[in-house]
């Protein structure tokens, strides 16, 4: 999305962006308001109600751990690594039930602590102690705190969502045109 949002800058350099993070559900509610035009959602999440585009790209998930926790030794952590556990998950329902799944006959025994919607919040309760964070990789590095890839792994899909029959400004309409051509290229690639 970021390399659509430079060439859409460089072709447009008088649009400016407002970003807003959140977790899927919340990006929806947003959009179904007219608040946001176009939202970025990672599945499993429900879109039948959106035009979209969904992007080749795959997320890995993984769990962050403190460098001190002793899952910080392992190349990748299974369910049974998890089992009985402190763990903090995702906000978002349909994320935890892929990550019951994913735990199988040991879903019994997955230990909630807490949830949350924002990473660096999650990463200060792992950093002291809390719990193992369930998340996609990031591309941020939080001091004290390893990434480790789940196994078997998980991976989660990547959709560019915006409303069905909507008049969208002409700035919105072109930047959806120039990522629906830039993911279509990818996609042939």
């Amino acid at each position: 999305l970021a390399k659509v949002m430079k060439d859409f800058h460089d072709l447009y350099p008088q649009v400016q962006y407002n970003l807003y993070s959140a977790n899927a559900d919340d990006i929806k509610e947003k959009i179904d308001k007219g608040l946001i035009d176009i939202g970025l959602l990672t599945e499993p999440v429900d879109i039948s109600k959106y035009d979209f585009i969904r992007t080749p790209f795959r997320e890995e998930w993984g769990v962050i751990v403190s460098e001190d926790s002793p899952l910080a030794s392992k190349e990748k952590i299974t369910p049974l690594d998890l089992a009985d556990t402190p763990l903090i998950l995702p906000q978002r329902s349909l994320l935890r039930d892929e990550l019951q799944s994913w735990f199988g006959a040991l879903a019994d025994r997955m230990e909630v602590a807490a949830t949350g919607n924002l990473l660096y919040n999650m990463a200060v309760l792992a950093r002291n102690h809390v719990g193992c964070i369930i998340t996609l990789r990031m591309d941020s590095c939080y001091p004290g705190l390893k990434f480790i890839p789940v196994s078997p792994p998980i991976s989660s899909g990547i959709v560019l969502v915006w409303k069905k029959a909507q008049f969208f400004s002409r700035p919105a309409t072109a930047f959806i045109q120039l990522a629906k051509k830039y993911i279509s290229c990818m996609i042939s690639d």
